[in-house]
């Protein structure tokens, strides 16, 4: 019975044979080079002003506008003087804000 059995093995060396060679073809890759795409995209030509950035803030927080202060050297808005937001962050959020614009209007 030993006989069968030792049929179906193959000899170690050539198994360690196929093995390195499987190992050896699939880790030797040509490295290429990817270069990032660059999609141009449409650049907001209207700015959106403070006043308008200020009321989305009052209506989004429930806070009143007097107590919505721009600083201009951080550029960010603060909000009861403790939430502080970058003006390209809320921008974003102005943007993407649908009902926002859906219900208020630009």
């Amino acid at each position: 019975m030993k006989k069968d059995l030792t049929q179906f093995y193959l000899p170690t060396n050539i198994v360690l044979a196929i093995l390195f060679s499987f190992v050896g073809l699939s880790s030797c890759k040509k490295k290429e080079v990817v270069e990032p795409i660059v999609i141009d995209t449409p650049k907001d030509v209207e700015a959106v002003s403070n006043e308008s950035l200020i009321k989305f803030l009052s209506i989004s927080f429930g806070v009143p506008k007097d107590e919505t202060v721009y600083d201009k050297y951080n550029q960010e808005f603060i909000l009861r003087g403790k939430l502080r937001l970058k003006r390209t962050e809320v921008e974003d959020y102005y943007k993407n804000a649908n009902v926002y614009q859906a219900i208020y209007g630009k």
